[in-house]
């Protein structure tokens, strides 16, 4: 449990009324966590939410080669495990700058070309090859980019 006297520093415990806050608080649990520890692995259930106060929390993918990237940062102004609330259809929109509705819209379109299949909050790429000739030169750009990340990572390790 959250210490009654914890100020949090997280902005979004902040930015609630005490009396949210403090109607949380018997729920919350403070955790302290070492750099590179593994919070939650893709393999496991969303049953965790982090709010981190003076950490920042990277939403990381390991590819086929052991490369790993991250896709987004989330620092005291947010919190992890929103996915597990909101859907994966959100995630994919906020990550790729959109609006859920015109997420749907191209998810549903890659499904119906084949190049995917939806299910609840989870996305089988099903065609790569084809959802690449689907995208946008953006799609490309990134590809170098990581290609040139990957690289470098490597001749390192």
């Amino acid at each position: 449990m959250l210490s009654q006297l914890h100020k949090p520093r997280n902005r979004l415990f902040l930015a609630l009324p005490s009396a949210h806050l403090h109607r949380l608080r018997p729920v919350l649990d403070e955790v302290t966590c070492a750099q590179d520890e593994v919070l939650i692995d893709t393999d496991h259930a969303l049953d965790q939410v982090y709010f981190p106060e003076s950490a920042v929390v990277s939403l990381s993918t390991v590819f086929a080669d052991g490369t790993a990237v991250d896709m987004a940062s989330i620092g005291r102004e947010g919190c992890t495990g929103v996915q597990a609330v909101l859907g994966a259809k959100v995630l994919l929109a906020d990550m790729l700058g959109v609006r859920r509705p015109t997420m749907t819209n191209a998810l549903g379109e890659f499904e119906r070309a084949g190049l995917i299949a939806g299910a609840r909050r989870q996305v089988t790429i099903l065609d790569p090859a084809g959802l690449a000739e689907e995208s946008c030169e953006c799609y490309e750009r990134l590809r170098e980019r990581f290609g040139v990340r990957r690289r470098e990572l490597s001749a390192a390790g």
